[in-house]
This record gives C-alpha cells, structure tokens and sequence, in this order.
C-alpha cells in the first residue's frame, strides 16, 4: 500500500509541475502580447507624429512661397522706382535751363 501510493505520487508530481510550467509559459505569453500592443501603440503614436511634422513642413513650405512671391513683388517694385530715378536723373538737368514763368494775377 506504501509503495502504491508513492507511485502514484510520483506519477502524478510531474503533471503538477507541468501544468506549473504551462502556466507560467501562458503568463510569458501574455507578458508578450502586451508588450507588443504597447509597441503598437508607440508605433501609431510615432506615425502621428510624422505626419503632424509633415503638415509643419508643408505649411512652412507655403510661407517660404509666400515671402518669395512678396520678394519678387518688393523687386519690382525697386526696379520700377530705379527706372523712375533714372528718368528723373535725365529730365532734371534740363529741367534747370528752362526759365520759370510765374505770374500772379
């Protein structure tokens, strides 16, 4: 009776340890699974991110555009004034010899 009960004590210890062992390999799994959720997550929040920084460039692109375009414009406009200048700098040398006719009424 002694030997038949340490039989099966010893039959059945192994099991035990097993289903120990099979439980904390589900716990590892679950570990995992939540690791990788959480790099999901990081992953999506890094994705955002990049696409926020995107939208940053872009619209800083537009406003390059923009003072460009303003720059041209300031461009023209000094060039149009350096042409007005030059007009002025021809005409008034002649403008000294002709007599002023003032005439009070």
């Amino acid at each position: 009776m002694v030997l038949q009960k340490s039989v099966s004590q010893l039959i059945s210890a192994p099991s035990v340890e097993l289903n120990d062992v099979s439980m904390s390999l589900n716990d590892v799994t679950m570990s995992l699974n939540d690791v990788t959720m959480s790099l999901n997550d990081v992953t999506m929040s890094l994705n955002d991110v990049s696409m926020s920084l995107n939208d940053v460039t872009m619209s800083l692109n537009d406003v390059t555009m923009s003072l460009n375009d303003v720059t041209m414009s300031l461009n023209d406009v000094t060039m149009s004034l350096n042409d007005v200048t030059m007009s002025l700098n021809t005409v008034v040398p002649f403008l000294q010899y002709m007599p002023l006719h003032v005439s009070v009424k």
